[in-house]
Parts: structure tokens; sequence; C-alpha cells
């Protein structure tokens, strides 16, 4: 029972040190899972003519490889997008945790019965109209990011109030101290009380 509490405290204790909200708890650990995709790209490849007889015009194709849902790549993206609003960086990390696709390459879902889409979870049957409307398709990356930051526009972190970040305590130690003390005060009561009922 003592280690019980020991961990407790010292979990509370690291994560109000920390200043860690429970948003970045909770998205610590990022997959970096790397997929590609590849399209066929047709590529001329020469044209020649034999003393003004003959032209011939031969086409072939090329493999291209793109790397189309690393996470990494997908955060980049979301940070260049959301320079002026980190609190959308947080949501995408709280959200799918910066994936737009799942390994097979299919647009990454969540949500009741998938329906949420990718890396902002846009609920598909709500926002694939409106999105189309204004040019975006939320199945893909820049889609997704491009609707997210004209919803935010429009209503700002609401829409994703679940993921919304905490406020960090970075400057308030005072109030750190105090509730830490709080802490300490509860675990010391409760420990007694543990050891008095055996």
């Amino acid at each position: 029972m003592y280690k019980f509490f020991t961990t407790v405290f010292l979990l509370a204790l690291g994560l109000l040190c920390s200043g860690v909200s429970t948003v970045q708890a909770a998205g610590i650990a990022t997959s970096t899972a790397t997929s590609t995709a590849s399209s066929t790209v047709p590529v001329l490849a020469a044209t020649t003519t034999v003393s003004g007889i003959a032209s011939t015009t031969a086409t072939t194709t090329a493999t291209t490889t793109i790397v189309v849902h690393d996470s990494a790549v997908v955060e980049k993206r979301v940070r260049e997008s959301f320079v002026d609003a980190p609190a959308m960086v947080q949501i995408a990390r709280c959200e799918s945790n910066f994936r737009q696709y799942t390994d097979s390459g299919k647009p990454f879902r969540g949500g009741a019965n998938g329906g949420m889409v990718g890396v902002f979870q846009l609920y598909e049957k709500v926002h694939t109209a409106g999105a189309h409307a204004l040019g975006f398709d939320i199945t893909t990356l820049e889609g997704n990011i491009g609707y997210a930051r004209h919803i935010y526009e429009q209503e700002g972190t609401t829409p994703w109030a679940s993921c919304e970040p905490t406020p960090v305590l970075y400057d308030n130690s005072a109030l750190r101290i105090e509730l830490l003390t709080k802490l300490v005060e509860l675990l010391q009561q409760l420990l007694v009380l543990t050891l008095a009922g055996k």
C-alpha cells in the first residue's frame, strides 16, 4: 500500500514540477512509422528522326515514391500551417498523434464508427460538403489542415474542446508550491488512516 501512495505522489510531483499539461503528458509518445505510396508518371523518353523517313516517339513510365504519412512530416506541416496558433499543434497531437494516413496508406479514421478523418479528426459526415465547397478534401493532408484552418478562423479551438490544451503553470511557482504542499498533506493523512486501519 505504501508503494502505491509513493508512486502516486511521485507521479503528481513530477507532473506539477515539470509544468507538463495533461495533453502533453498524454501525447509524449509519438509514432514515427513511415509508409510510402507509389504513383506512375508518364515521361517522354526520346524523339528520333532518321533521314527524314520515320519519326518515333517513345514513352516510358517512371515510378516515384513519395512519403505520405510519416508523423514527423505531418507534424512539420501542421506546425508550418499554425505558427500563429500553437494550440492547434497540440490539438493535432491529441486528436491523431500527427497521423493523416494509416500504414496501409488509407486516411486515418477515429471516433465512433470511424467517422472522424485525418490529422485533425474532422467529422466526415458534417464537414465533407463544406470542405469541398471551399476546395478542400479532408481525406488528404493539405485538405485536412486547410479546412481545420478555416474552422479555427471561424470558431477558434472550440470544435476540439476535448483536446484543447490546458494552461501550464510555468510562471506561477507560488501556486505550484501551494498545490504540492496540499498534496503532501493529503497523502500524509491518507497514510495515517491506512496505517491506523491495520
